[in-house]
């Protein structure tokens, strides 16, 4: 999955600035709230070459306010919420959510961190 691309979309729809509150892989402890989006292991079938039929990430919402957060996790939904969609890297045939948003506390700095986990079908440009 070409999740730089998503974390582009995430900012193009205002959810965040890529780099400062919008991240990929990692997200730092000193960020207090931001988004974090993290691959999955999508399986390759080399039957079908650069078509990802099964493909899932994860999206990680941090804030230090529950309704904040929670909020901020249903902007994440709505903006990685597509449907027959091209990317700079893909074409993305669906993209959508799994569940709704996850909370658990984090131990350092009394944050709260929501996990989504997405579904997507896509091919490889």
């Amino acid at each position: 999955m070409k999740i730089d691309d998503l974390a582009d979309r995430l900012g193009e729809k205002g959810v965040g600035v890529v780099g400062v509150d919008v991240f990929t892989h990692y997200m730092p402890d000193t960020c207090e709230a931001g988004v974090l989006l993290l691959l999955g292991d999508d399986p390759i079938d080399a039957e079908i070459g650069s078509y990802r039929p099964n493909a899932k990430f994860q999206a990680v919402v941090r804030h230090s306010q529950y309704p904040a957060g929670f909020a901020l996790a249903d902007k994440v939904i709505d903006a990685l919420t597509i449907m027959e969609e091209k990317t700079a890297g893909m074409f993305i045939n669906f993209c959508r959510p799994r569940h709704e948003p996850v909370v658990f506390p984090r131990s350092t700095g009394n944050l709260l961190e929501w996990s989504i986990n997405f579904d997507a079908n896509y091919v490889k440009l």
